[in-house]
């Protein structure tokens, strides 16, 4: 048994059960034993770069021994031990979260740590952290008077000086209530002894001193027993005193009321924790129902593992006792063939050889049977054992695999906080653009309902243009037959001949321009037809008028007034040229038009786009916050189902 053993023994679960030989140690009061396992619990406390499990299990190691009552051990807890817990303990003491020990051990690592690293950290801070504080509350409650000195314990004093400090003690969870009761001392300390260790603990917080735990029991004054007959002085340790309260307790005498209140206490911790976890499961979803079945089958096959290792463990027990009983029968045997041989040294004077050799071989035959018996059970020890291994591997990859699940969880969780932020804006964006949307509807019905209109009117005006052109188009034939039939009247006359020929070759002139005229009015007419302007056509109509009254009195009065059909020609060329440029520039001022129609219907198009893009995106938003609140609901309810299982373990245990 040396420091080096102890410190391996306390590093991790597989390795824990070796301390049942320094425990045997410690309860037969070896000195160098009590001192050697102090120092190895400083030094695993005091290391930082170490593993942090190995203070949880130095802690449990702590308990197991303060539970044998043996007082070197309570004194060198109580002084050695003791203020190094304290100094871990105060940490974040403004807080009241039960969980805030997970950051014990990350910020002291100066160093970045990969994301399993840190979740070992967490725990191992966690469960360290709950355990301690829960151990120094029970200590106090063990341990309240050191009845050596007579004064309150440093264990009391240290639970004051934390409480005074705001410093919040969690529900027992790592201790059964029962091993908590029934290692309490009977006597209770005095209320005076408590005011006055109080009102020094505040004087010293408001000067803000640092003051060690055995200063300040010396500065206490009052002391518990006063007079010489009283029933302390003549108890020295604390296991004699125990005996005397068990006896009591025994006989009914004591404890009775107290009993009745930890049992109400008991009562109220129970159902609120009921409560608590009705109020989780109401919060569950049924989104997460699947994670939370798989969950519970990986810890259903973990119980069931840790119910075969405990079954293998108690038949590894049962074997160990027959090995040693058989141990024994094996050493009654031998001292009896000691004595057998004796006899049969003293039988060899009285009685024959022949008789003795008779019962000799019977005496060995036992001997081989019962040996063989004893090698056959350290085989089934050593199977066992192999089976106590494989069975604590597979424990701890179930522990690897939750420890996945509680990584996808917490990554889906951040993703969900994601996507419900970007739904929540899309949802907003796609509410304006369903207004927009409805007002671009509305406007875009006002429009096509304006240019039914504006078809309809240009429809009108082409059936009129065109029964014009065909009014004009007849007049124009009679003006040529009544200019033939002048022609021959002319004719007729011979005298008037020469000047009739000049008028006709005029009249002819006349005729041609006027075809030509008719040519480009037909042309023009078309183009009109296929873009339907509304202003060519009204100076068409204009133009037709004029053009058929001109021509029918031009037609009438062409003998009389010959001189007049210069200046009419002229005239009509003018007002051609003129209705010719109005039609051009209403012509172009109608494409202007309708390339910003075009470009207004394109920039509408990009919007509406745009607006679809950010409904989209608010969509995918809303999906991951719904996902991320799925996240953390499932979470709690994980973290609380961790801790029930957990706690319900350590009661097995």
């Amino acid at each position: 048994m040396d420091q080096q053993a102890l410190k391996q023994i306390l590093s991790s679960q597989n390795t824990y059960g070796g301390i049942k030989k320094y425990v045997e140690a410690v309860q037969q009061q070896k000195q160098d034993i009590i001192q050697m396992c102090s120092t190895v619990v400083i030094n695993i406390l005091q290391d930082q770069q170490g593993s942090h499990l190995s203070k949880f299990y130095s802690l449990k190691f702590i308990n197991e021994l303060l539970e044998l009552q043996e007082y070197d051990w309570i004194d060198q807890t109580q002084k050695r031990i003791l203020p190094i817990l304290e100094e871990y303990a105060v940490f974040k003491k403004e807080s009241q979260d039960d969980e805030r020990g997970k950051y014990l051990f990350i910020q002291n690592t100066s160093q970045k740590k990969k994301y399993e690293q840190v979740k070992e950290l967490e725990y191992a801070g966690s469960i360290f952290f709950r355990y301690l504080l829960e151990s120094i509350w029970v200590w106090s409650k063990w341990f309240p008077l050191d009845t050596v000195a007579g004064k309150l314990s440093l264990f009391k004093i240290a639970q004051e000086r934390l409480s005074l400090q705001k410093v919040k003690f969690p529900l027992i969870s790592y201790f059964h209530k029962d091993q908590v009761i029934n290692l309490m001392q009977i006597q209770r300390p005095p209320k005076e002894m408590l005011d006055e260790c109080r009102n020094l603990i505040k004087e010293h917080l408001e000067d803000n001193s640092n003051t060690d735990l055995q200063h300040f029991q010396n500065v206490l004054n009052k002391i518990y027993f006063t007079d010489k007959q009283h029933q302390l002085q003549n108890i020295k340790t604390y296991p004699q005193f125990w005996k005397d309260s068990l006896e009591m307790m025994r006989q009914g005498k004591m404890g009775q009321e107290v009993q009745i209140k930890l049992r109400t206490a008991q009562l109220s911790i129970m159902q609120k924790k009921f409560f608590q976890a009705s109020l989780n499961s109401k919060k569950s979803k049924v989104a997460l129902q699947q994670q939370v079945i798989n969950f519970s089958t990986v810890l259903n096959e973990k119980e069931k593992l840790l119910t075969e290792m405990n079954n293998h463990i108690f038949e590894k027990d049962l074997l160990n006792n027959q090995i040693s009983q058989l141990q024994k029968q094996n050493e009654e045997n031998l001292k009896e063939n000691e004595d057998l041989r004796q006899q049969l040294n003293q039988l060899k004077l009285k009685f024959d050889i022949t008789e003795v050799k008779q019962e000799v071989p019977i005496l060995y035959n036992t001997f081989n049977e019962q040996f063989q018996r004893s090698k056959d059970l350290e085989r089934q020890l050593q199977k066992k054992d192999i089976e106590i291994k494989r069975l604590t591997e597979q424990v701890q990859h179930y522990k690897d695999v939750i420890n996945q699940m509680n990584g996808n969880l917490d990554h889906l969780q951040k993703l969900q906080e994601q996507t419900d932020i970007e739904r929540f804006q899309l949802y907003q964006e796609n509410m304006k653009s369903n207004l927009k949307q409805e007002e671009l509807q509305n406007q875009i019905g006002l429009l096509k309902q304006s240019n039914s209109r504006l078809n309809e009117i240009i429809k009108q005006l082409q059936s009129q243009n065109n029964q014009q052109y065909e009014e004009y188009l007849q007049s124009l034939e009679k003006n040529s037959i009544y200019i033939q039939k002048l022609i021959q009247e002319q004719t007729e006359n011979p005298n008037q001949k020469l000047q009739q020929n000049q008028k006709i070759i005029e009249l002819e002139h006349q005729i041609q321009r006027q075809q030509q005229e008719i040519d480009s009015l037909k042309q023009q007419l078309d183009e009109n037809q296929k873009l339907g302007i509304q202003a060519n056509n009204s100076t068409k109509q204009q133009y037709f008028s004029n053009k058929n009254e001109r021509g029918f009195n031009s037609n009438t009065t062409l003998y009389k007034q010959n001189y007049q059909l210069s200046e009419d020609v002229e005239q009509q060329s003018k007002q051609q040229q003129q209705s010719q440029q109005q039609s051009q520039q209403l012509y172009q001022s109608k494409q202007l038009q309708q390339s910003q129609q075009q470009q207004q219907s394109q920039q509408q198009q990009q919007q509406q786009q745009q607006q679809q893009q950010q409904q989209q995106y608010q969509q995918q938003q809303y999906q991951q916050q719904q996902q991320q609140n799925q996240n953390k609901s499932a979470q709690n309810y994980q973290k609380s189902y961790e801790k029930e299982i957990f706690s319900g373990f350590q009661q097995k245990k």
